[in-house]
């Protein structure tokens, strides 16, 4: 079998949990096949590259089995160059949540996003990482429900607890992602700030900021500002997350969207416990073992709870342990591999 891949990167650093993604599956499928990849030359050049490029390159290819888009925007052109395509959808977020992105142009996005991947939608066969992506993809795209497979992420064996885990002094409230409105940076600020009314907490925000000239910049300076025990980390490599996981004594997603949600199943593994919102859009398989929460006041007195409670920390640490452990990147390869060998049986 000879497979084509096409990603935007490779680089989690640029791209992040969509790089890893990226990166995972073509290290992982090199390995068992004959697979091929084609990366855009300029990383952050999205439109350019993606319609002029990308459309060439596959060209210049030459024959293959199967030619897999790792991500929408990267497979607006293969269902028409090639028989068996396949395209992985990751989310809908520039659909559907273009409000809490602060999008400078939401309607401009919106259209765009919607034509060039229900463009991708035409593969042959759709990858969704998660259940609540499948179902998008029918009600809002109108892709045919049998022609997509759900095949969700992995968690990599180097994300563990820490070889002597214990609560820090003052403990740690970590958030983990881009400081942005849908990722709910300025949610996790107010949690920390009503958790320190009561209780001598430090924070640590990392993940960095994203700079696009299509999205509003989210002024973190702004909202920290006169508060005590803020620590900022802008970029974290990704050998170091492991370690960035380690230093929370509970993690904070308070996202409003997310496709998939790696970061938590990833912090779970390391055994730190993470709080969601209920009225968030996180696959059920992702957020299952999580502590749900009703609102920011909520969320700050179960951060309360578990740091002072250490049966209720150990307990919960325990049960998202060992859930996310049953997400591995080989499930996520051998599933990958299931969808090339059944177009393959069956071209129709």
């Amino acid at each position: 079998m000879k497979v084509l891949l096409i990603a935007p990167s490779i680089n989690p650093i640029t791209y992040k949990g969509l790089g890893r993604y990226c990166k995972e599956i073509y290290n992982g499928l090199r390995k068992l096949i004959d697979a091929d990849l084609i990366i855009k030359t300029v990383e952050m050049d999205k439109a350019l590259s993606t319609y002029t490029e990308i459309p060439l390159r596959i060209l210049k290819a030459g024959k293959h089995d199967i030619v897999h888009a790792l991500t929408p925007e990267m497979g607006v052109y293969t269902p028409l160059l090639c028989q068996n395509a396949v395209t992985t959808f990751h989310d809908l977020i520039p659909i559907l949540e273009s409000g809490h992105m602060r999008f400078k142009f939401p309607h401009l996005i919106n259209m765009h996003t919607r034509f060039t991947w229900w463009l991708s939608g035409r593969a042959k066969r759709i990858i969704a990482n998660s259940t609540q992506t499948k179902q998008e993809l029918t009600q809002v795209l109108g892709i045919r429900t049998e022609k997509i497979g759900v095949i969700p992420l992995g968690v990599h064996q180097r994300f563990k607890p820490a070889e002597n885990p214990r609560i820090h002094r003052p403990p740690t409230i970590g958030f983990f992602g881009n400081f942005t409105y849908r990722k709910g940076a300025d949610a996790a600020i107010e949690t920390f700030r009503q958790v320190r009314e009561k209780v001598d907490v430090q924070l640590t925000l990392a993940g960095g900021r994203i700079q696009t000239p299509y999205q509003r910049h989210f002024n973190l300076n702004k909202m920290t500002e006169g508060l005590k025990g803020v620590k900022t980390i802008e970029h974290v490599p990704e050998k170091d997350l492991p370690k960035l996981y380690q230093s929370f004594d509970v993690m904070l997603c308070p996202s409003s969207y997310e496709g998939f949600g790696l970061p938590i199943l990833e912090a779970q593994k390391c055994g730190v416990p993470v709080l969601t919102m209920d009225n968030a859009r996180i696959p059920l398989e992702v957020k299952k073992e999580t502590v749900v929460c009703k609102s920011v006041k909520d969320m700050a007195n179960r951060t309360i709870d578990l740091l002072m409670n250490d049966h209720l920390r150990r307990e919960v640490s325990e049960r998202g342990r060992r859930y996310a452990s049953q997400f591995t990147w080989e499930n996520t390869i051998r599933k990958t591999l299931e969808v090339y060998n059944r177009i393959l049986l069956d071209p129709n």
